[in-house]
Order: C-alpha cells, then structure tokens, then sequence
C-alpha cells in the first residue's frame, strides 16, 4: 500500500497540473470514465428496430418467370443496441414452392448516440431471402403478402437524482417521500415516465431508500420478457406475464429490484428498487437505472405475381 501511494505522489509531482484521470490512465486495469447513462447525453424518443420491406415493394409487381427475393432493411434508431432475428414469414408456399414458410437472420445493431452536438445514426443491415418463381396458372389468385418480422433484445437507460439529507425531519431540499428527479431516457419502445423515492432511517444512524420506477410501453411493437425466445420461427410465446429485469447503477448504497411483472395486455406498470447503507448527510446522488427486455416489430407488404 506504501509503494502505491508513493507512485501516485510521484505521478502528481512529474503531472503538475494533470488531472487525477490523466495520472489513473497510467495505472494498470484504468477503464476510463462512460457518459452512458448521464441524462442530458440521452437524445430521448421511443423508437428502437426499424423495418423496411425494399423487396417486394408494397401493392408491387412480381414476374411469375423470376425467383422472388425479399429484402428488408433492419436499422436501429434506439440508443440500444439491438441482438436477435429478422425473420420473413406468410408466403402461400403452395405458389412459392421453394419457399420454407419462416425463415431467419441473425443481427447485431449499435444504436444512436450523441456526441458533442452531433448525432451519430444506429446501425443497419439489409439482409435478402431467396423465396424461389412462383407455381402459377389462370386459376390461381395472384395478389399475395409477406411479413418481415425482428425481435430483440432491448434496454431502456434513464438518469435519476436522488435527494439524501443529513436530517431529513429538518431538510427544506428532502422529504420523506418525494418526487425523485428524471434527469433523461434513452429511445427505447418501453419508457421511465416518473421515478418517486422514499427515505428510511435505521437503526445503525443510515438511510435506506426505495426506489418507485413507473414504467409505460410506448412503442409500436410488442414487448415480451427477456427470457422469451427471439427466433420467432420456433414456438410462439405463451406466457401469461411478461418480466422487464431492472438494474440500478451508481447507486449511493447497496441496490437489488425486483423484476416488473406485467400481464400479458398490459402496458404500464411500477417498479420497485431498494437501496441500504446509505450514508446520512446533505447530497443528491446520480442514479442510473436499466430496463432489460425483448422487443418485436412487425412489417407487411402486399403484392402481385404477373
């Protein structure tokens, strides 16, 4: 412990006026400081995988004498990143002879981020699915459709600053139970609307605090539990609850949540995070909190064979 003081001593003296972050940087396993998370690096918004079905266009025209190929764009306009399945699905495969009913990429999506003044755009990739000719006489319908369909794994970031009192029967800034404040959300299809804290003082002269997270879907999608399988060829999800995994960060104390659990059809919920050993004195910590989960987004086009 001596020799490392005396290293750092030695490093302030050769620096002069260097910051302490220069002079860690030199310190073996240094990991420099994230911004992830600070709420005005946050572009905010709801959206996360966006779909584009480039091939067939919608209410296009396919020649019956050239093999189909889909083709649909996957971009992430989330500050996410986005892990899971494209799949393309709802061919007659009695026309489409070659096609195999639902098939499936793998893709791997950074999100949006923000740096300086300037937004720098999500990933994209376009992934193409070969689906054969069409089997086609007179008496067949020609007018068809095809589905694309992603799901993913999906977070959701925000910023909250807490309100920690040495005396919080005499503190003008805390209270008891209050209105925590919501710094920021990251774009993401499930949102933190509100966040409400409640302040307790133990026997061992610390606080502990419990976190009231209000979380609402406000995405265009469907969002499933982060457990639920993303490759959508295989069983369909038949659970009656959905569970979002909720983390905090940077907490003043010991955190642990608990999962929120919603039904099925339920689009708004409330989570609850505990926080203990928090030291008793006048300050207003930056928490950040993380909401884990699994996304789905949908797109149809409609189309003719001729």
């Amino acid at each position: 412990m001596k020799k490392i003081l005396f290293f750092l001593v030695i490093l302030l003296f050769v620096s002069g006026c260097a910051s302490l972050t220069d002079i860690f940087k030199t310190l073996p396993g240094f990991k420099p400081p994230t911004t992830t998370g600070v709420g005005k690096s946050f572009i905010g918004g709801t959206d996360s995988i966006v779909l584009t079905m480039l091939q067939p266009p919608e209410a296009g025209k396919v020649s019956r004498e050239v093999p189909l190929r889909v083709s649909v764009d996957v971009k992430n306009n989330g500050e996410s990143v986005a892990e899971g399945y494209v799949c393309v699905t709802g061919l007659n495969t009695n026309v489409f002879e070659e096609a195999e009913g639902c098939r499936c990429e793998e893709f791997s999506l950074k999100g949006k981020s923000r740096f300086e003044d300037e937004i720098l755009e999500g990933e994209h990739e376009t992934f193409n699915f070969d689906e054969g000719p069409a089997t086609i006489d007179e008496f067949t319908i020609n007018s068809f459709s095809i589905t694309s369909i992603a799901r993913y794994s999906y977070k959701t970031y925000a910023s909250v600053e807490g309100c920690i009192a040495k005396d919080i029967l005499t503190s003008k800034d805390c209270k008891t139970r209050q209105d925590a404040k919501l710094l920021g959300v990251s774009s993401a299809p499930l949102q933190v609307t509100s966040v409400s804290q409640e302040l307790l003082l133990t026997a061992d002269e610390e606080y502990s605090m419990t976190l009231f997270i209000e979380v609402t879907h406000k995405g265009k999608g469907q969002f499933f539990s982060s457990s639920a399988e993303k490759d959508v060829c295989g069983e369909e999800d038949d659970n009656l609850n959905k569970m979002v995994d909720v983390r905090l960060y940077n907490s003043p104390g010991r955190a642990s949540c608990s999962p929120l659990v919603l039904k099925k059809k339920e689009d708004k919920g409330t989570a609850t995070c505990t926080i203990t050993g928090i030291d008793a004195r006048d300050y207003k910590p930056l928490i950040n909190v993380e909401l884990s989960y699994v996304y789905e987004v949908r797109e149809s086009n409609s189309f003719e064979v001729v």
